[in-house]
């Protein structure tokens, strides 16, 4: 059930949504950066929620800037423990 919701949630996901979430979390980020996010989330979004991630995220670091992949990195280590204490 929960596929199905992201699937459809990322569908209408655009950078402008991204930027603006980045800017509540008080975080500096590039239209490039967005755009990154954005087709990493769309492309990798299983991988990120059910498997091991570490060759997505090693990809983010390489093509975010350092506080950005930080806290990109810290949001999502927190979203992943949510998920994984239901």
């Amino acid at each position: 059930m929960y596929d199905y919701l992201i699937m459809q949630y990322l569908k209408t996901l655009s950078k402008e949504d991204i930027i603006a979430f980045a800017e509540k979390q008080n975080i500096a980020i590039s239209e490039q950066e967005a755009q990154v996010l954005l087709n990493t989330l769309k492309t990798h979004w299983s991988t990120l929620y059910h498997g091991d991630a570490t060759s997505v995220l090693k990809d983010l670091k390489n093509n975010l800037s350092p506080t950005v992949y930080q806290k990109t990195l810290e949001l999502y280590q927190l979203a992943k423990e949510k998920i994984n204490s239901q």
